[in-house]
């Protein structure tokens, strides 16, 4: 079996890579970690391979073209980009607060699981195919599925905060039952799309809901605490000073090797990092809490929607201009020598300025031209 070492290490006959030795030491709790690591992998690579071999294959019994578009669909809805799109929309239209919350609660995972996968570095199953077509590619590396960490956690959440955080199981209210069985379908849809779509083994889903349901219980406790310090702490260079500081930290402890991981880590802290910023600037920028006014039935549906497209384009067009200034200033910077350093950095900054704006500018926007404010149709407050 042929083996390599160096960062630029290959995959083996049966897709698992050899970790290389001599790996860069940032600090000295890493070489604890890196030994737990070294210990426990062997192990989570026997499991990972017999998932792939008697498991999976199980699932692909059932493969139809409608189970295929079901499983993508529910694929889709649990990456990075559905849940992107969902946080401005619930920040400009329902509850700022809550937006914060559930997008840190999500970076969170996203950071964790992109960090141990870059540590353990255990592969995903092959791609699928069906007769004609391939169904899902599926790159990086598996451990653990952040498709997991997040259908259990951000769901989760959301019901524990709109019900104050009151346990479904101990009320008697029907509708809190309703939803509480809505996410736990959820949970399901999501996961099944990771084994049947066989992009995950099943410890990857196994440790995805195990790490989910951890974050979801210590955010739970300490999550709203954090952030009502980072709205409402009267010092901003305090907030500021000290945010910096845990963003900037959290990349330079990602774990190696250097790679594409890190840089769409390095643009998910950035924008975390300029969320929450943003909203702790929010306050000075525009109205806190928008007046209500009452309207017709067709311009409560229609004002939302149409706010949140406006805005979602301008957060795209945003993103594309600064990434590319910000892309360039890094590399004159930095030098062409420094590419995989100038795309960590660059993603980072151009994630901070499109967050910053989609904050501040777009609701200030709204703001100077009169469309900041509520709508509520009194027709409709008559079936509420």
């Amino acid at each position: 079996m042929k083996k390599t070492v160096g960062n630029g290490a290959q995959p083996e006959k049966e897709g698992f890579e050899t970790i290389p030795s001599g790996e860069p030491i940032l600090f000295p709790l890493q070489v604890l970690v890196y030994t737990l690591r070294d210990y426990w992998r062997p192990h989570m690579a026997t499991r990972v391979k017999a998932g792939i071999e008697e498991t999976l294959p199980m699932f692909q019994k059932y493969r139809s073209p409608f189970f295929d578009l079901f499983f993508s669909i529910a694929s889709f809805c649990g990456s990075e980009d559905f849940y992107v799109f969902c946080f401005p929309v619930i920040y400009w239209e329902f509850n700022q607060k809550l937006s914060l919350l559930l997008l840190t609660l999500f970076g969170i995972n996203v950071y964790l699981s992109n960090a141990l996968k870059n540590m353990f570095r255990l592969p995903r199953p092959l791609p699928l195919k069906s007769d004609k077509k391939m169904v899902l590619d599926n790159g990086g590396y598996g451990f653990p599925s952040m498709h997991s960490m997040n259908a259990i956690s951000l769901p989760f959440f959301l019901l524990a905060y709109l019900t104050n955080y009151e346990l479904p199981w101990y009320s008697s209210n029907t509708t809190l039952h309703t939803i509480y069985l809505i996410a736990c379908i959820w949970v399901l849809w999501i996961v099944g799309s990771r084994l049947y779509l066989a992009v995950h083994s099943p410890l990857d889903v196994e440790g995805g809901l195990f790490l989910g349901l951890s974050t979801l219980y210590l955010f739970i406790t300490f999550g709203e605490w954090v952030i009502d310090w980072v709205l409402y702490h009267p010092n901003f260079v305090s907030v500021f000073s000290a945010l910096t500081f845990v963003y900037v930290g959290l990349v330079l402890l990602h774990p190696f090797p250097f790679n594409k991981t890190l840089a769409e880590t390095s643009g998910l802290l950035g924008t975390v990092y300029g969320f929450q910023l943003g909203s702790r600037f929010n306050p000075y920028v525009i109205p806190r809490v928008m007046s209500t006014q009452f309207c017709s039935v067709s311009e409560a549906f229609l004002l939302p929607i149409v706010r949140s497209v406006v805005g979602m384009i301008g957060v795209l067009v945003i993103i594309e201009i600064s990434k590319k200034i910000v892309q360039h200033l890094v590399l004159k910077t930095l030098g062409k020598d420094s590419e995989m350093l100038s795309a960590v950095v660059a993603k980072f900054l151009s994630y901070v300025v499109v967050t910053l704006s989609l904050t501040c500018i777009i609701p200030l926007l709204w703001h100077i031209i009169g469309y900041s404010s509520s709508c509520v149709s009194p027709n409709l407050l008559q079936f509420l």
